[in-house]
């Protein structure tokens, strides 16, 4: 028996804070993406929604990526190529 249910997809993030600089990345829905941007200053002043790399195929089309830099958009791309849904 196959019971419906939501699908969670959880990342945890250890970072050693002597190291590393504060990041900001977030992987939500695109109208949560909106909503946030617009609510959210450190989102409106630092980051920028990122679109998927061209010939790779992302998760979920409904998922968008919210970046402040280059390196943690491709790192995110990264993990999230590995998730399934």
């Amino acid at each position: 028996m196959v019971v419906p249910c939501k699908d969670v997809i959880t990342f945890e993030m250890y970072i050693n804070n002597d190291v590393m600089d504060h990041v900001l990345v977030d992987v939500a829905k695109k109208k949560l993406i909106e909503t946030m941007k617009k609510e959210i200053m450190d989102i409106q002043r630092f980051s920028s929604v990122v679109s998927p790399p061209s010939g790779k195929k992302w998760i979920i089309d409904e998922l968008v990526i919210v970046a402040e830099s280059k390196r943690w958009q491709r790192y995110t791309f990264f993990i999230c190529n590995g998730c399934t849904t």
